[in-house]
């Protein structure tokens, strides 16, 4: 029940999410629908274009179309010469003409001509203003050159825009995005929040890159199983795949390319990103029932082939056929569908299940799903600033499985600090009780010693009694007397409490092995303030960071001051000692100085004491650090 509200919840939320989302991109985020009044117009409309020929401004005037029609066309509407012609050629060449009425006195005026397949010459009324390759003649003159270029020209009243375009070697060709006029500033300020939109994803896409190595360096002993190493390097590569997805547009504004291998990589990268997410996917929500990891397989198959499929369709692009196009927008249409109902499909699966991971799973899933519909819904839009729907889609998804597997991975980070910490703690006490059997076994030995040699003792005594010697007899009890004392070897007895005891013994025996002078005093019976557990806690860690605070110390200055006593109804805890250097804080945590991070002792005894309503407080002098603690015995 639970499970469904959840589902219920996260499909309305996305749902409307995207609808509003989507929809403000079209209205507010469209070349096609673009206020002119800003300054800035995109030229998708009322373009003449001639088929399969090359005209000049001056053939242009002649009348001279060389037996080409003339006919209408909207930029964006398709992508090649055909204008839904389905007999016409997948390469060749074409002309586009725009007639444009502009203010009577003579401006300044800037167009974005994007990237054009895959060359042009560009006129503005009988003036050459640059060009991108070279269309040439024919296809043995032609040299192809794609860049996205802003060129400024003076025109007024009436102005004629003309390109030359030809395409021999991509798969698409001629003018696919509409170009934008109008004054300089503008168009520029346009362009320059486009490079930093597509510049802030490709850092965040880096950021993901670093903090993923970041982490394999810092936590590298959680990635033992082989499983999450294989999780971090696929969302390395979904990470590294999306720099060069989300990068293109600054490679293109910056450098003039050709068409191999640079478009079928910028094609290649959105699908491998697909199936690496899909076998993410697959790894984050793993399952044992055959028919789910069958289907999962088959999904991961299916993403493979379709990358070998765009990598023939990209590297043999000069010999494609306008159907062979078709075909290959048709199986992409399909393709993306399956995918997108697959990864939906397996998150729902996922969040019944009560995997953790399902919710941001199904919630980027159900987005990349959502920006396929509103495509079709939405089919004349070409951004202004931002990415394309599928862009938006992919840098959810990259951000959804990423949120999930760094969880997934700090989860695992911590639980192996833990583990280390219990691995440590467990060390410790074995230490203590070895050290405790060691001094036990040495107290026994040397009763057997002291049982054993007892009758030589008295039979010496009894001699010199009978001789009358009893100033000897004193002499001799004082020094075997003075001999037990020195030969007892069972440790100080601090208090009662055995285990207490044997914990400040050992600490004890630690800072006489580096020469450190303590002074311990401690009052410990079965009326103890927090359990004996929690008070070992206290004491191990307090009389652990005095100890190595101390070390470094020059040895008059090594000194350990603890105490601990009942006062009425408050059992009062105090550890004084010395240090050099500085203590770093962050906030109310003490910063260790054995490692990069907090410090875990001071702040397991804050706990412990908060925890039991007691009161604790620290002074850090020059040289001096003191810890006082109150807790209320019950």
């Amino acid at each position: 029940m639970r499970q469904g509200k959840v589902l219920q919840i996260t499909f309305c939320v996305v749902i409307l999410f995207s609808c509003a989302f989507f929809t403000f991109l079209y209205w507010n985020d469209n070349k096609y629908k673009n206020d002119p009044n800003e300054g800035i117009q995109y030229l998708y409309d009322n373009w003449e274009f001639y088929y399969s020929v090359l005209l000049t401004p001056e053939d242009l005037k002649k009348g001279d179309t060389k037996g080409a029609y003339m006919e209408y066309v909207t930029i964006g509407e398709v992508n090649n010469y055909s204008n839904h012609n389905p007999y016409r050629e997948a390469h060749g060449c074409g002309t586009y003409v725009l007639h444009l009425q502009l203010a009577s006195e003579k401006a300044r005026y800037a167009i974005e001509i994007p990237e054009i397949y895959s060359a042009y010459r560009f006129f503005v009324n009988d003036e050459l203003i640059g060009q991108c390759g070279e269309p040439g003649e024919n296809d043995k003159n032609y040299r192809e050159g794609i860049q996205t270029k802003i060129y400024s020209f003076e025109a007024a009243g009436e102005c004629t825009l003309l390109l030359e375009t030809r395409d021999e070697s991509h798969y698409y060709s001629g003018m696919t995005y509409p170009p934008a006029l109008g004054t300089e500033s503008v168009v520029l300020q346009r362009v320059y929040r486009r490079i930093i939109f597509y510049t802030t994803i490709a850092v965040l896409c880096a950021f993901n890159i670093l903090f993923t190595l970041y982490y394999c360096v810092k936590f590298r002993s959680s990635l033992k199983e082989r499983s999450q190493r294989k999780n971090v390097m696929i969302f390395t590569g979904i990470a590294f795949c999306g720099i060069l997805f989300m990068g293109y547009p600054l490679v293109h504004y910056l450098w003039q390319c050709r068409v191999h291998p640079w478009y079928t990589i910028e094609l290649m990268s959105g699908y491998v990103i697909t199936f690496l997410i899909v076998l993410l996917h697959n790894r984050l929500t793993q399952t044992r029932h055959i028919m789910e990891k069958g289907v999962g397989y088959g999904m991961v198959v299916l993403a493979a082939v379709m990358c070998v499929i765009v990598f023939l369709y990209g590297n043999f692009s000069a010999r494609l056929t306008l159907r062979l196009e078709v075909v290959f927008s048709f199986v992409v249409f399909w393709y993306k569908i399956v995918i997108a109902l697959y990864l939906v499909g397996r998150s729902v699966i996922s969040v019944y299940r009560q995997q953790t991971e399902g919710v941001p799973l199904l919630t980027g899933s159900l987005f990349y799903a959502c920006s396929y519909m509103w495509d079709r819904l939405y089919p004349k839009f070409e951004p202004i600033y931002g990415g394309w729907f599928a862009e938006w889609a992919t840098i959810i998804m990259i951000f959804a499985s990423g949120f999930v597997l760094w969880r997934r991975l700090l989860q695992n980070a911590k639980q192996a600090e833990l583990l280390q910490k219990q691995y440590e703690e467990m060390e410790k006490q074995m230490k203590i009780q070895v050290r405790h059997m060691e001094k036990v076994n040495e107290t026994v030995e040397y009763n057997r010693r002291i049982r054993h040699d007892f009758r030589h003792h008295l039979h010496a005594i009894d001699t010199l009694a009978k001789e009358g010697k009893v100033e000897k007899v004193s002499e001799y009890v004082a020094n075997l007397s003075e001999y037990h004392k020195k030969g007892r070897s069972q440790g100080t007895l601090f208090c009662k409490n055995t285990v207490i005891n044997a914990l400040l013994q050992y600490y004890e025996d630690n800072a006489d092995l580096s020469e450190i002078k303590t002074v311990i005093r401690v009052c410990a019976d079965e009326n103890l303030p927090v359990p004996e557990v929690e008070f070992c806690i206290i004491i191990g860690n307090l009389l652990e960071n005095a100890i190595d605070a101390s070390r470094p110390l020059a040895r008059e200055k090594r000194k350990i001051e603890f105490y601990g006593k009942q006062e009425g109804a408050m059992y009062l805890i105090s550890s004084v000692n010395y240090y050099e250097g500085e203590i770093r804080k962050r906030g109310r945590r003490f910063q260790s100085s054995k490692h990069t991070g907090n410090g875990v002792g001071i702040w397991s005894v804050e706990r412990v004491v908060e925890k039991y309503n007691g009161m604790m407080t620290i002074d850090v002098g020059e040289e001096k650090f003191e810890v006082k603690i109150a807790i209320p015995i019950e």
